[in-house]
């Protein structure tokens, strides 16, 4: 497979074609931006577009960009979250909770009759 792909490369493929080669080959995105890489056919960060852009994943390309943006909405809202909570955390709290114990820093209870 290799060779085939290194052939085409001396008789002027482009990128593209040489994706869709990796593609019928079995190859997954990594492995053909890698590939692209390391046969010198692209630098990494055009290698990665080539191949998302690519004919051969086109087909792939409108589910992958809505769960990249799931995704980040995700993490986005884990983030508002966890900023939340950090942030309620570290408010100081002296009044003992409902029905809770009260907070450590505030003052022990006055004992009766002492």
């Amino acid at each position: 497979m290799l060779d085939a792909v290194r052939r085409g490369m001396l008789e002027g493929s482009s990128p593209d074609e040489v994706v869709e080669e990796f593609r019928r080959n079995g190859f997954h995105r990594v492995e053909s931006i890698r590939a692209l890489i390391e046969f010198g056919l692209c630098e990494p960060h055009q290698a990665k577009r080539t191949v998302h852009f690519s004919t051969a994943w086109s087909s792939t390309r409108e589910a992958n960009e809505d769960l990249h943006s799931r995704l980040e909405a995700a993490l986005i809202e884990s983030s508002k979250q966890y900023e939340q909570h950090t942030a309620v955390s570290a408010s100081p709290n002296t009044a003992a909770p409902s029905g809770g114990s009260p907070a450590p820093d505030s003052p022990p209870p006055a004992r009766p009759g002492a």
